[in-house]
């Protein structure tokens, strides 16, 4: 759409180029016609002169319009730039909202659920059942746990990744547990939680406590870092191939330890790994660290509490005969 020129202010329409353009050219008109009664050499001189001018007036004014339309396009694609970053501002600030109050639940739940084990493992041992059958329940109690604390660390990154683009990101997480096998430690996994193709269970390889991330984890442990941030590519310093890698689900990676202090001398530093990850490249960031140490912390208190309460309660019976006996 044409704009038109500018309006004069108002009581002077006489500035106006639609009142000065026509009037300017009637009087050149009559000024040649006087001078062609005089002399036609002077009129024509007047003519072509009277044509330059108004030639070069349009001229000038149709480079001045360009030069004005120009700097209207670089206005308005700069504030369309400026709203499109306040909106990805607010977008990004949305969603590190919640996230943290994902993040706040995520500990809340976490900490209701190592109170709720407390009390089962308590009414376990005081049952005086069978041992095995003990050991039974509270494994399944304790894969319940871990799988509930999962998805709430997926719901806590999920807003957070999304923030990233227009379409959702796939993530899920999953907890690797230190065991020995052939005189050997390895890390297992035993739980997952989110988007995830359920047949990697069947193919899943343990890792080795000196291979791949394990290794990267302890060694950043020591050095007060914590968080691995795989990058891209996989080195073979930060991760041991496996034929469950053939499905690309773990493109991005993070990976954070969970330590166990204060209970035994005997026990690994790191008895399980928290990893988060993502078919998509790039996900994980530095940005995430914080988010993902605050879950290893939470994680690692209550494995922490409930590894002194199975250390406490496996004494109860022994306990409890010692009081019933006459002479105890």
């Amino acid at each position: 759409m044409k704009t038109p020129p500018p309006t004069p202010p108002e009581g002077q329409w006489f500035l106006s180029p639609w009142f000065r353009i026509p009037i300017t050219s009637v009087a050149a008109v009559g000024g040649i016609l006087n001078l062609a009664y005089v002399s036609w050499p002077l009129a024509v001189a007047a003519f072509v002169l009277a044509g330059s001018l108004f030639g070069s007036s349009w001229i000038i004014q149709f480079y001045v319009r360009q030069i004005w339309k120009a700097e209207q396009s670089k206005r308005t694609e700069l504030e369309s730039k400026i709203k499109q970053s306040q909106r990805a501002a607010s977008a990004i600030a949305g969603s590190r909202h919640r996230a943290a109050d994902n993040l706040h639940l995520f500990i809340h739940q976490t900490r209701d659920l190592a109170c709720e084990m407390k009390r089962q493992y308590e009414a376990l041992y005081y049952s005086g059942d069978d041992p095995k059958a003990q050991l039974i329940a509270t494994g399944e109690t304790a894969k319940r746990f871990f799988d509930t604390i999962l998805n709430r660390i997926v719901a806590v990154f999920r807003p957070l990744v999304d923030s990233n683009g227009p379409n959702p990101v796939a993530i899920w997480a999953a907890l690797r547990e230190i065991k020995e096998v052939n005189g050997r430690n390895v890390y297992v996994t035993f739980a997952r939680a989110g988007d995830y193709n359920p047949n990697r269970e069947a193919t899943s390889e343990p890792v080795s406590e000196d291979e791949g991330l394990p290794k990267k984890l302890r060694e950043f442990h020591r050095a007060g870092k914590g968080i691995v941030i795989v990058p891209k590519g996989k080195p073979g310093e930060y991760w041991k191939p496996m034929r469950n890698d053939e499905r690309a689900e773990d493109e991005s990676v993070v990976a954070g330890p969970i330590i166990l202090k204060g209970v035994s001398t005997d026990r690994d530093e790191m008895p399980m790994i928290l990893y988060l990850n993502s078919p998509s490249q790039h996900v994980f960031q530095r940005h995430h660290e914080p988010y993902m140490k605050c879950c290893t912390d939470t994680v690692s208190m209550a494995f922490n509490i409930l590894a002194e309460i199975l250390l406490e309660v496996r004494d109860i019976p022994s306990i409890i005969r010692q009081k019933e006996e006459p002479n105890g």
